[in-house]
This record gives C-alpha cells, sequence and structure tokens, in this order.
C-alpha cells in the first residue's frame, strides 16, 4: 500500500487550528479558565467549539481525538426531535439540553493526514447545516 500523504500520530491545536481555516471558516484558539484550550469557530454564521482529548494532551499539545460542538437555542426543545435527527443523519449527532440543542461530532486524530482533517470540518459544516434545516421543518 503506497501511502501519498503523512499521517498524524497525535494532533496539536495549530495542526487543528490550521485544518478549520483551510475549510473556510473563521478560527481563534481560546484559552479557558480551566487550563483547557478550544477552538472557537464561525462558518456561515454559526458559532461552535473544537475540544480536545484526552485532557493530559493539554499539558503536551498532543491529542488523538477531537469533539466539535454547536449549542443551538429553538422554540421547544425536546429529545424526541435531536433522536429524529440522529435516526435520518449519520455523522454529526444532537441532544436536547435544558435550554438548546446540542450537535456534536467526534473523530480520532491519530491516523488522519492533513487533508482528512480539513475533509472533517467541511463535514461538519454540511452536519450543522443539515441540523438547522431539519429543525426549520
Amino acid at each position: 500500500m503506497t501511502r501519498t500523504a503523512e499521517v498524524y500520530e497525535s494532533v496539536s491545536i495549530e495542526d487543528v487550528r490550521q485544518a478549520v481555516a483551510e475549510a473556510g471558516h473563521s478560527v481563534d484558539i481560546r484559552d479557558n479558565p480551566s487550563g483547557r484550550r478550544t477552538l472557537h469557530c464561525e462558518t456561515d454564521g454559526m458559532t461552535y467549539a473544537v475540544q480536545f482529548y484526552p485532557n493530559e494532551g493539554h499539558e503536551t499539545d498532543s491529542f488523538g481525538a477531537l469533539r466539535f460542538a454547536l449549542w443551538m437555542s429553538a422554540d421547544n426543545i425536546s429529545a424526541e426531535t435531536a433522536n429524529a435527527f440522529n435516526a435520518k443523519f449519520r455523522f454529526a449527532s444532537a441532544f436536547a439540553d435544558d435550554d438548546c440543542y446540542v450537535l456534536q461530532h467526534d473523530i480520532i486524530a491519530i491516523g488522519a493526514s492533513k487533508q482528512n482533517l480539513v475533509i472533517c470540518v467541511q463535514q461538519w459544516s454540511t452536519s450543522i447545516d443539515d441540523f438547522a434545516q431539519f429543525l426549520d421543518e
């Protein structure tokens, strides 16, 4: 098997920031009071975060997993609506929180290439659009 791209053993926050920017989204690194850093991102007027795991990775800026998360308010938030979305779409999942919906997409970054990360961000953007349209129906 021939590899055409180098793959990550782990990713840094900067690796993911670059992938988000290459996908055409605005992105800033945010320092949280807990010492953990996240990416604060925006696409098409929707704001989302990228969180990094495992938590111990913050000490060395070396992560194997990412969580994309979007919090969206809506009228009449219900678990039934979130579950209906989950039954129809496969790349992201939604759940009903107290006062909003949470849309999330987890990826394992180990073994991914730079282009794979960009594609994941693009897929996440599609999932955001799918969820917004689903709620509008």
